[in-house]
């Protein structure tokens, strides 16, 4: 009966490591939407000073993207 109370023992621990694996996945899981929240913050307010700067530079967005373009494709060249 000794092996049977050990096995026990041993489930009951696997049991609650099970229990705490799940709660930290589910805390982990929680931390990385918070952190995605925060970059797509973090993006948006870029993305809202790029649309100021090309205001300022009197540029539309197709225009910026064919300088962007053209600027990847000479740098990628070199």
């Amino acid at each position: 009966m000794a092996g049977k109370a050990s096995i026990d023992s041993i489930e009951k621990q696997i049991t609650m490591l099970d229990d705490k694996i799940e709660k930290a996945t589910t805390h982990l899981n929680k931390l990385k939407s918070q952190r995605q929240e925060l970059i797509d913050k973090r993006n948006s307010i870029k993305m809202q000073e790029v649309a100021q700067i090309l205001q300022k530079s009197n540029l539309t967005p197709e225009q910026a993207v064919k300088i962007l373009t053209n600027y990847n494709t000479e740098n990628n060249n070199n």
